[in-house]
């Protein structure tokens, strides 16, 4: 494949735009920069290998058809017309057969989490996420220890059609109400030259791991008889598992000395998200160095904690940028401090802006907030200006969903259980007590055993990569930054300014690059 060549092309027209941005960033985040164009249907064609199709109209059956003719792939994502159907092997899509109150996730403090009737449920493909709920919380209405957003009803990019059955193709996923199937979501029709792949939400799985579907359908399927193409893995090379973990400073810093202790004795390390504007005592100091110490990172959490960063993009400028100064220069061991979480973990997009000019890197991605911002694969966000890249971390280790859980970790360790089988990197925060708020937690031996039982799972890997959170964001930055590229051979190879090694997955394998 030639240098200037696009293995996957995006279709999408002006009315889907929207969608389009969110879509293409998540192929670039899998599959790279230089993998991906994005053109109008009846635009010249060039030599793609695969294409990603969202909403296409009627007119442009034809040209869908000739692609599929010609050993190629093909993605359709959401409502499909009569003859598009046909492609797919459907007889025709229709909006899900779901009301808005079986999507919503009632509140009921007597079960281990809140979750709506309504799910989507994959199978006879690889998919790292088995099934999801159209909607799932954890704590309150904010947060989802399952690593997916919300699915709604309507005319939206994140709404889902279906269709009455698989007609010729081969059914992938479903949707069902507490039992009761309510329509095929999810499709895939094979042919001796061509694999066709629908999925029923125009944005498709972006923001779950289940969008390791999409992936292994570019990467894996037939790779024998059809182009494939690498794509990315989050851990570097020889890994098995991966796992980071911080704590959001808000207030009381050095009360978790404990707690980095049991940390520091297993040899995992702590990273700290710091509200810059805190008055720091000595204490606090001691602690920021010992952590920085033993391979932690500090990173920004805002200078004064606004939500949305503050109000427009002027407040949420000084908010990012003073918040670092600061920070580099109460402590100047953690300089340069080039990450951010964000307060309330709330994105509107003059935050992203504003935080694209002084960081590189930004955690975020909560089922409660900014859906275009809760990502399946870590790496650059939609609609930023500058190339920002994000690892969404929705698993907070907190007393009331401890208690909820009847005092077990199995919330969080069946979600390290999905990002495994996804390749991809697992992020869990908790906070310092204060004298304000104990996150739920009885007292500090209540946390640090379930802390432990939870770092039992992680550390019984055969070889976890246990990075800090700057050398996990770093990574990831210096990730997205390279090209991959097949050699003459057919091998895939990364072209990298810094970093490596990566790791990506193809033809069914995971292989160095």
């Amino acid at each position: 494949m030639s240098d200037d060549a696009r293995p996957i092309v995006l279709l999408a027209s002006a009315a889907h735009a929207h969608a389009a941005e969110i879509v293409r960033a998540a192929l670039v985040r899998s599959f790279s920069a230089d993998a991906t164009r994005v053109r109008d249907f009846g635009a010249p064609t060039e030599p793609e290998a695969a294409a990603v199709a969202i909403a296409p109209p009627e007119s442009a059956a034809d040209e869908l058809a000739a692609f599929a003719r010609e050993g190629r792939k093909l993605l359709l994502l959401g409502p499909l017309g009569p003859r598009v159907s046909e492609l797919a092997g459907l007889a025709g899509t229709a909006p899900a057969r779901v009301d808005e109150a079986e999507t919503f996730a009632p509140a009921r403090l007597e079960t281990p989490f809140d979750a709506s009737p309504a799910r989507l449920v994959w199978h006879g493909l690889d998919s790292a996420l088995p099934a999801r709920a159209f909607c799932r919380f954890d704590f309150e209405q904010e947060w989802n220890h399952q690593p997916h957003g919300r699915i709604l009803v309507g005319d939206t990019p994140w709404s889902l059609w279906t269709a009455p059955d698989a007609g010729a193709a081969l059914e992938v996923a479903r949707v069902e109400v507490a039992g009761d199937a309510r329509g095929v979501a999810a499709t895939r029709l094979d042919a001796p030259d061509a694999s066709t792949l629908w999925i029923g939400r125009p944005v498709g799985p972006v923001d779950g791991l289940d969008w390791t579907v999409v992936e292994r359908f570019f990467s894996d399927h037939r790779a024998d008889e059809l182009p494939c193409w690498p794509s990315w893995l989050d851990s570097p090379p020889g890994h098995d598992g991966a796992a980071t973990f911080r704590l959001d400073c808000d207030e009381a810093v050095a009360s978790a000395r404990p707690l980095f202790e049991r940390y520091r004795e297993r040899g995992v390390p702590v990273s700290l998200a710091l509200l810059a504007g805190l008055d720091f005592s000595g204490e606090d100091r001691r602690l920021v160095a010992d952590v920085l110490a033993a391979g932690g990172t500090v990173l920004s959490h805002s200078l004064r904690h606004l939500p949305d960063w503050g109000a427009n993009l002027e407040e949420a400028r000084a908010e990012a940028c003073g918040s670092r100064e600061r920070l580099e220069t109460l402590f100047p061991e953690a300089a340069p401090v080039r990450y951010a979480v964000s307060p309330f973990h709330r994105n509107p997009s003059h935050a992203i802006l504003a935080v694209s000019e002084t960081y590189d890197a930004l955690v975020t991605g909560i089922v409660a907030n900014d859906p275009e911002c809760l990502i399946g694969r870590a790496g650059v966000l939609p609609f930023a200006e500058a190339p920002l890249v994000s690892h969404s971390q929705q698993n907070m280790l907190h007393g009331d969903c401890w208690a909820r859980q009847k005092g077990s970790a199995r919330a969080w360790i069946e979600s390290f259980g999905v990002h495994r089988r996804a390749d991809a990197l697992f992020g869990y925060l908790d906070h310092p007590f204060s004298e304000r708020y104990a996150y739920g937690w009885a007292d500090e031996s209540q946390r640090i055993a379930a802390h432990d039982e939870l770092l039992d799972e992680i550390l019984g890997c055969e070889k976890p990569w246990l990075p800090s959170q700057g050398q996990a964001l770093g990574h990831l930055v210096c990730r997205s930054r390279a090209r991959l590229r097949l050699d003459p051979k057919g091998r895939p190879r990364a072209l990298a300014p810094e970093g490596g090694p990566f790791a990506v997955r193809f033809a069914g394998a995971a292989t160095a690059v």
